[in-house]
């Protein structure tokens, strides 16, 4: 993404001796791509001290979310995505009160899309998936956003399926 966006090739990605980060599969991607992976001295987090502190901070942000809403902490990938959506979507001063987001796009932000985590949320049924005589909407928790099209993550209490809508009603003060 990042040679296709930025017309940049990546060089070096420092990570610390995660397994997700140390195996075979990865080492043979990154000799492919001609980058150099450098690994982080064990137990030392100060050597990748950027990504720590930014996981810190959607962690933050997770915790807070889980108090306000009293949703399961079987969605923390959940809110942990929504956490980093909308700290991408927040002004920071390093960015002289610009977005990371309109930064790397250059495009404007709107936030009228921007729903509380956790919040009750009715999702609309479409014709052909209901009778006559169904129900117009059903009930789901709003968990966050696509970043592959303009709709909404909803999860579904019964199933713990989540489902993308576009066409939902929010009712932001009732937590689920």
């Amino acid at each position: 993404m990042i040679e296709t966006e930025c017309n940049t090739k990546v060089k070096i990605i420092r990570s610390d001796n995660g397994t997700e980060y140390c195996n075979q599969k990865l080492t043979d991607y990154f000799k492919e791509k001609g980058i150099k992976h450098q690994l982080t001295v064990p137990y030392t987090p100060q050597q990748n001290g950027l990504a720590e502190r930014t996981q810190r901070t959607i962690m933050d942000k997770v915790r807070c979310m889980f108090q306000d809403s009293g949703c399961d902490r079987i969605m923390w990938t959940e809110a942990a995505n929504t956490a980093a959506y909308i700290i991408n979507r927040s002004q920071t001063k390093k960015l002289l009160a610009a977005t990371p987001e309109k930064v790397w796009s250059e495009k404007r932000i709107d936030l009228k899309h921007i729903r509380i985590f956790g919040s009750k949320a009715y999702a609309h049924i479409p014709h052909e998936k209901r009778t006559k005589l169904d129900p117009k909407s059903k009930q789901y928790i709003f968990v966050g956003y696509c970043e592959d099209s303009k709709a909404y993550r909803l999860f579904d209490p019964l199933t713990h399926n989540i489902i993308k809508s576009r066409d939902v009603i929010y009712y932001e003060e009732q937590m689920f």
